[in-house]
């Protein structure tokens, strides 16, 4: 039996998503046996990462600036926009090594059923201010391309970008399209076959 305080420091490493019991013993058991010198490095980088890291004033992804690395890339298609749930999302799309236009993180995805709405997402963000502003600078189209584990909230959100579009009357100067296939329900960024999504983005289809 570990000492109670252990078990309780143990209990804090579930918070992790995909973290069982046996694994958050392990790495509590591990942190203690780390040297003074060790263990205060762990500290301040988990300070600093904590404090510092915000998320991207145009994404929505993790930054230490306003701006994500991704948005200050000038070798990045600003154009070519693909939308996900999560700013965990973004990993996924960016282990394929194939996609080199930029993101919008959703934060949320529309379902009434559980009183989501399009407010509750940063879709008028984006339609608002970044895509307003692209479409200004020049007439090149826009691509939007939709990457969302397949949901019925996820329908519902394409329904309403396409209400959206068609409203604005961007249909001739924005395509939506959306990836061949999509996300499972539950997944592990780190083990999704790449090749799978590598597919997907190559063969990606148009939705209006």
């Amino acid at each position: 039996m570990l000492p109670p305080l252990v078990e309780e420091l143990s209990q804090k490493f579930r918070f992790f998503s995909g973290i069982g019991k046996k694994t958050s013993q392990k790495l509590a058991l591990e942190v203690l046996q780390f040297s003074e010198q060790d263990f205060q490095s762990f500290l301040d980088s988990l300070v600093q990462a904590r404090t510092k890291t915000k998320f991207c004033v145009n994404c929505g992804f993790f930054a230490q600036e306003d701006l994500c690395e991704i948005c200050k890339n000038p070798n990045r298609n600003q154009r070519q926009i693909c939308l996900v749930e999560t700013a965990l999302d973004v990993l996924v799309i960016e282990k394929s090594q194939v996609y080199f236009g930029t993101y919008h993180v959703l934060q949320k995805l529309i379902s009434p059923l559980e009183n989501i709405f399009p407010e509750d997402t940063t879709i008028h963000q984006l339609f608002d201010y970044r895509i307003k502003t692209l479409l200004n600078y020049d007439q090149n189209k826009i691509e939007l391309i939709v990457f969302l584990r397949n949901s019925f909230a996820a329908e519902a959100t394409i329904a309403y970008l396409k209400e959206l579009i068609h409203k604005l009357n961007y249909q001739d100067r924005l395509t939506l399209t959306r990836l061949a296939q999509g996300l499972p329900y539950y997944y592990n960024p780190e083990t999704l076959d790449q090749a799978t999504i590598i597919n997907a983005i190559e063969h990606r289809q148009p939705l209006i």
